[in-house]
């Protein structure tokens, strides 16, 4: 055989020849110029995931942050409380004592116009109010029964009971004069002494340096001065309007007392008493206005005072605790002393009886203070410091905080049951 007629072997039994002009083109194409990373799969995957993580530490961090600005403690505290029964009649001081009391005053005057239709003569003096002035030394100076003012027109009115002027005093370099006010009346019954606010002399020191200085001022003018016959209510028409115009002077003085009882007393309506005054006539053309005053006269107890009083009569010895009165609907006072005006006596026998609820005073503050900046684990030891605590809820921000916060503000202590109205 011909050595051109042998062909030699191809790895794959393919030759160059068997190859298609389309395939070795393509087989020779260059390569494009492509970026490295589109060929790494996996990069697109660890950016995913860097952005979760740092999402993650995002979210700790702000929950971190908050949890320090929500940091706090609450407790709620359920003082004790006792109920216990108290009979007897007792001795109570005013403003002393282990029984002190105190005294309230309150007054409402009701009125009404009505038209008269009697007549009668009627001889009145003008009365009013000065001011009497002691310009003269610092020595007070006592005025008679009787003592005379002149106004500037030379009509005298009088004092009725006697009065002493205080002497001058000094306030930043300057001397004042010592003053007081009384009540003038007339000399004579009639409209002339009916006057606007005016100067007094007092005749009775003409002649003496006295006379220049001491002297009166009108406090208010002088009215009421009238006589002659006059238009005048009829006795019955007049009883029957009192009568209406006191009652209802003690309903407003029944409603408006507990807004007048100090806080942290305790009033009760069988201590006191309302005691009447009919007022003078004021004219108004042909109508009379009929006036009558009311004034409710009280006594009242520190209701601290009260508390400790009543523990010592019933259950004795409470460490010193700090106790204060928390319920008394079922408790009845009564005045046994025999004074018809009690408000004005220093000691008044007062029977108890009935049931009362004390409560133990828990100071709030101190409790703060106590737990501020310890453990939670401690809490127990530290709520055996005050005796006056029946139990506790404590709640501390944020939950896994093993401590109170480091400040007494953050702290909230309440009570579960504060003291009730006293004031039935």
């Amino acid at each position: 055989m011909a050595q051109s007629d042998i062909v030699p072997p191809h790895r794959n039994g393919r030759s160059i020849r068997n190859i298609s002009p389309s395939e070795r083109r393509r087989r020779t194409r260059p390569k494009r110029d492509v970026p490295d990373d589109l060929f790494e799969s996996d990069r697109p995957k660890r950016g995913r995931g860097a952005i979760w993580v740092l999402a993650i530490l995002a979210l700790a961090g702000l929950a971190v942050a908050v949890s320090f600005l929500l940091t706090g403690a609450t407790v709620t505290v359920t003082p004790k409380t006792r109920t216990v029964t108290i009979e007897g009649t007792f001795t109570a001081t005013k403003g002393a004592g282990l029984l002190s009391f105190e005294t309230l005053e309150i007054t409402e005057v009701a009125e009404t116009d009505a038209t008269p239709t009697g007549e009668e003569n009627v001889s009145e003096h003008a009365t009013g109010e000065i001011i009497v002035y002691n310009d003269y030394n610092d020595k007070p100076q006592r005025l008679i029964t009787n003592t005379r003012f002149e106004s500037p027109d030379g009509l005298i009115y009088r004092i009725r009971k006697p009065i002493v002027v205080p002497g001058q005093s000094t306030e930043n370099g300057q001397t004042l004069p010592g003053s007081i006010t009384a009540t003038v009346y007339a000399d004579e019954p009639g409209e002339t002494y009916n006057i606007g606010l005016v100067d007094f002399t007092i005749p009775g020191f003409k002649g003496s340096p006295q006379y220049e200085g001491f002297f009166a001022r009108s406090k208010t003018p002088m009215t009421g001065g009238f006589e002659g016959v006059r238009k005048v209510l009829a006795e019955e028409e007049e009883a029957a309007l009192r009568q209406t115009l006191r009652e209802e002077a003690r309903t407003r003085l029944e409603g408006n007392v507990l807004g007048e009882v100090p806080d942290g007393f305790y009033y009760t309506p069988t201590l006191s008493m309302i005691t009447y005054r009919s007022l003078p006539h004021e004219r108004s053309g042909d109508a009379v206005r009929v006036r009558e005053e009311g004034v409710l006269h009280g006594i009242i107890f520190d209701s601290k005072v009260l508390a400790a009083f009543i523990a010592e009569r019933s259950f004795g010895d409470v460490d010193g605790a700090g106790l204060d009165i928390y319920k008394a609907d079922d408790l009845t006072l009564r005045i046994v002393s025999e004074s018809e005006t009690p408000w004005i006596e220093d000691e008044l026998e007062i029977a108890f009886s009935g049931e009362v609820t004390i409560i133990w005073d828990v100071d709030s503050e101190a409790l703060a203070e106590a737990l501020a900046g310890s453990s939670k684990e401690a809490t127990d030891m530290i709520l055996s410091g005050f005796p006056g605590i029946e139990t506790a809820h404590v709640s501390v921000r944020p939950f896994w905080k093993g401590s109170y916060p480091e400040e007494a503000a953050d702290i909230a202590v309440t009570l579960a049951n504060p003291r009730e109205s006293l004031t039935p």
